[in-house]
């Protein structure tokens, strides 16, 4: 298999969009950045940093890792282990492939993860941890260069440490990292357990887990939105139980909701209770005016059908005519 010594991509950095380049270190390099790594860990012993056995040794006194969490250490590289032979072998339900890859050896990984996480945060006070760190540095300030010109992008190490913090340093640091110690650019794609769900197209390109229709679901089955929050087929968010939820995550009170008092009749919050209806302005009727109001219209629809009689009446007189 060749070996890669160059991976590119492009960064935003100032407004200005650059094709970077990170390379594999060369020889000068890699012999300046030991030099780096010895002062370093001189400087690392004279501050009063611990020799990395010592450390170790340390760190076990004060239980800091213990006996437990070794065993908890090897259980879990066992469990990848077995996931993986399974895996590779077949023989077995996709049902049970998909609860090893899933529920076993993600699992697995993620708790891995965290114990390493501790165990290098000690590790790193270790005169050899800050040297190892500091050759780190000197290596992406020479190895991030622009693809084009092959100018170093960092000035120096110190340069480097400075931006370090900006999203398109951190995304070099990282692809130097893959790159030196032979990672593949893929990684997430080359772990076994993402090779068989996205060979059964149990995930999507990002390495979600998705179902037969594409839509995002957790390890349980139930759907989700892209920050993880149980959602139903419309989108909305639900609770476990695939109960309505609003955006702050409380229960949906319906709409139509109604409460009753002791008595069987239903009632409404005080502050939704409806405004009786306004008056209309000016004087009210009194009953005369009521009465005399309708006599008026009485005498208002007999004039009216008189006058329609004596029509009808001038109409079959000029017919008669004719």
């Amino acid at each position: 298999m060749t070996q890669e010594n160059k991976r590119v991509f492009k960064a935003d950095i100032n407004g200005e969009t650059v094709e970077l380049a990170v390379i594999r270190p060369t020889s000068p390099i890699s012999n300046a950045a030991h030099m780096h790594y010895q002062r370093a860990w001189s400087n690392a012993l004279k501050n009063g940093c611990l020799l990395q056995k010592k450390l170790n040794d340390y760190i076990i006194e004060q239980g800091l890792w213990d006996e437990d969490r070794q065993q908890q250490y090897d259980a879990l590289i066992v469990r990848l282990r077995d996931g993986e032979e399974a895996l590779a072998h077949g023989k077995i339900k996709l049902t049970e492939g998909w609860d090893i890859a899933v529920k076993d050896m993600k699992i697995a990984r993620i708790q891995l993860q965290i114990l390493l996480a501790e165990r290098n945060a000690l590790e790193q006070n270790s005169a050899e941890g800050v040297a190892e760190q500091e050759r780190f540095n000197f290596l992406v300030s020479r190895c991030v260069v622009d693809n084009k010109t092959g100018a170093n992008i960092f000035v120096d190490v110190d340069d480097y440490i400075n931006r370090s913090e900006e999203p398109w340093a951190f995304q070099a640091a990282a692809i130097f990292s893959q790159l030196n110690n032979g990672l593949d650019a893929d990684f997430l794609g080359s772990l076994p357990e993402n090779k068989f769900l996205k060979t059964w197209g149990f995930v999507n390109d990002n390495f979600q887990l998705v179902d037969k229709d594409g839509n995002l679901i957790d390890e349980e089955g139930k759907l989700i939105n892209e920050v993880g929050q149980w959602v139903n087929a419309e989108g909305q968010l639900v609770d476990e139980e695939g109960k309505p939820l609003d955006e702050e995550g409380n229960l949906e009170i319906a709409e139509d909701a109604v409460f009753y008092d002791d008595d069987g009749n239903p009632i409404v919050p005080p502050n939704q209770k409806k405004a009786a209806p306004k008056k209309k302005r000016g004087r009210p009727k009194k009953k005369q005016d009521k009465e005399e109001s309708s006599e008026v219209e009485y005498d208002e629809a007999k004039r009216n059908l008189v006058n329609d009689k004596l029509d009808d009446d001038a109409e079959v007189t000029e017919l008669q005519k004719t």
